[in-house]
């Protein structure tokens, strides 16, 4: 924009400054969500800094990392992190607060590709240096509730119920009931409670988490979109199915309208895949197999073109499209179905091996109905 450029033409012989305005404009746009507009900013930070500012140049990788996260690139995004994580070890030492921002959004970056171990232990080195900056460190809390997501991802449920609500405690305490941080825990608590099977607490949470969401972010906010579909599931653990379909396609709704937005990411894309997703399974609760199966086909396709053909979240799908079959009667499609899933599953780097084994699991039902077990 014209900010960016009167930067690079009023601001060429001062590099320094320079980079300091682009990392501030850039992560100006970053708050807005305006991802890459931010980007290309950053990238311009970076290369300022090496060359002016080398002192700098963790701060601008950092940032620019975690941006590259936010836009679904995190092929992109780790290195970018290691890097920075590595210069801030080298210029503060072990344990400071800038470190451990760097293990915390390095962990988000191995979360979200699907390297859990690597995830989790970067998570616990990341709270055991913000433990040790002092038991008010607002990083603390952060820590715990990251750390909380990835335990869940790894199916140590009982575990990350604990950490959360830990995590809980102290938001509540640091910013009240009626914030967006508060809201975000009350959400993973409610999601852990869940995978422990204790469904009334855990609807309870979410309720709690959705009002504070709808109070405090615009109704098409894809954050209230996530936690009423995360809500549905509570409610369809439950057998509620008609209430918990009303809300998936409240969900679904805005999902969609935000993924025809303009300039709308990869990210936005693939939550109208996982509402889809969810969708479909009520339907195949209720037996409904013809809707589902067009949710599942609609979902797989998508995936596959923005994660590509081998990816954990095709699996997924996948995975659930098996059952099915399976449930139908269908037992050649169903055993087709998993073992390219699980052939896909065993083939990715550091997967975890909860993910394995639902889809172990699904095979040995389909080769049991097969009279092949």
């Amino acid at each position: 924009d014209r900010g960016a450029k009167r930067i690079g033409a009023d601001l060429g012989g001062k590099p320094a400054v320079q980079a300091r305005l682009l990392q501030t404009l850039g992560s100006v746009y970053k708050q807005l969500g305006m991802y890459d507009e931010a980007a290309a900013l950053m990238t311009q930070a970076v290369h300022a800094r090496e060359k002016a500012d080398p002192e700098l140049l963790e701060e601008s990788l950092n940032e620019l990392g975690d941006i590259e996260r936010y836009r679904g690139h995190l092929a992109e995004a780790e290195p970018l992190l290691l890097r920075a994580l590595e210069l801030r070890r080298k210029k503060f030492g072990g344990a400071h607060t800038k470190v451990g921002q760097s293990l915390n959004n390095l962990a988000l970056v191995y979360d979200e590709q699907g390297k859990l171990a690597e995830a989790e232990a970067t998570h616990r080195e990341a709270l055991r240096i913000r433990r040790g900056l002092g038991p008010k460190d607002p990083g603390i809390s952060n820590s715990l509730s990251n750390l909380g997501i990835t335990l869940r991802k790894n199916g140590k449920y009982e575990e990350a119920a604990t950490v959360l609500r830990e995590a809980l405690a102290l938001r509540l305490e640091a910013n009240g009931q009626d914030h967006p941080l508060t809201a975000s825990t009350l959400s993973q608590l409610g999601q852990a409670l869940a995978e422990t099977g204790n469904y009334a607490e855990a609807e309870k949470f979410l309720r709690e988490s959705l009002a504070i969401r709808r109070k405090v972010l615009p109704a098409n906010h894809p954050q209230v979109a996530d936690l009423i579909s995360v809500v549905a599931g509570a409610v369809q653990d439950q057998h509620r199915l008609d209430e918990a379909e009303k809300l998936y396609l409240e969900a679904l709704k805005i999902h969609t309208a935000l993924a025809a937005m303009p300039g709308a990411g990869p990210s936005a894309a693939m939550d109208v895949t996982s509402t889809q997703n969810n969708l479909a399974t009520l339907y195949e609760m209720r037996g409904d197999y013809a809707r589902a199966d067009r949710l599942y086909q609609d979902a797989l396709r998508a995936r596959r073109e923005i994660r590509g053909e081998r990816h954990n979240s095709v699996a997924t799908v996948m995975n659930n499209m098996a059952r099915m079959r399976l449930a139908q009667g269908q037992l050649a499609a169903a055993e087709r179905l998993s073992r390219e899933a699980l052939a896909m599953r065993l083939e990715l780097p550091s997967l975890d091996s909860m993910h394995i084994a639902s889809t172990r699991t699904v095979l040995g039902r389909i080769l049991h109905a097969r009279g092949a077990l």
